[in-house]
């Protein structure tokens, strides 16, 4: 089904929604990148969270305001804790120059307590962007919202080729987390791909990254 995903790419209905998010939001994103990624956030829930590390820009992506009985910052406590967490990060920086992406991921999935794939894909993501040059695709965030994006677009090819009729198997290889570093690979190709076909529309900006796309799916969806 991965094959056949990839063949399709985006269909019709997705191109045309797409379009029009940019039509409706292109004077925010001048320059044709997701810009800075900034978010709101309430600094007072945060405050547990002292000495902030220098070298961390957070909260963004982890509970972005925090919950009131401060599950963000309790997350973001139990990572810092871990003793491995600098020399796990570095190697996944060390990695993603030498490797790629997909080694990447590898080297970071389960192996810091609380920090999960929606969150250390953004850390590659930042990283890839800091990097003169990556191996293969530049990393993009991978989370939930994402995830079930490419389900639909997974189960949808699964009904119209019969191989997955009820979905079943789109569910599956595109859960709510923990992704394999195959299905980020996967992942990556496809957006990679749909940025170049999106670009040969005329309704999507030409010099786009996918970073843009995957701003666009994490912000709107399609029927």
């Amino acid at each position: 089904m991965d094959r056949e995903l990839a063949a399709r790419r985006l269909p019709d209905a997705a191109v045309t929604a797409l379009g029009r998010w940019w039509a409706e939001n292109a004077a925010t994103y001048t320059d044709a990148t997701p810009g800075a990624h900034t978010i709101r956030y309430t600094p007072s829930r945060w405050a547990r969270i002292t000495p902030w590390p220098s070298a961390l820009a957070r909260p963004w992506g982890k509970g972005k305001r925090g919950t009131a009985g401060g599950s963000g910052p309790v997350t973001l406590e139990r990572i810092l804790a871990a003793d491995s967490l600098d020399t796990a990060l570095a190697l996944a920086v060390t990695t993603l120059g030498e490797h790629g992406s997909r080694q990447a991921y590898a080297a970071l999935h389960q192996r810091i307590p609380g920090l999960g794939p929606s969150f250390f894909t953004k850390f590659l993501y930042f990283a890839g962007a800091a990097l003169p040059a990556v191996r293969g695709p530049r990393p993009l965030v991978l989370d939930r919202v994402l995830s079930l994006r490419m389900r639909s677009l997974a189960a949808a090819v699964g009904r119209e080729t019969g191989h997955d009729p009820d979905g079943s198997v789109a569910a599956w290889v595109w859960a709510d987390w923990n992704w394999s570093p195959h299905r980020y690979e996967v992942y990556l190709s496809f957006m990679h791909a749909a940025t170049r076909q999106l670009t040969s529309t005329g309704t999507w900006p030409p010099d786009a990254g996918p970073d843009l796309l995957e701003c666009a799916l994490f912000k709107a969806g399609w029927k």
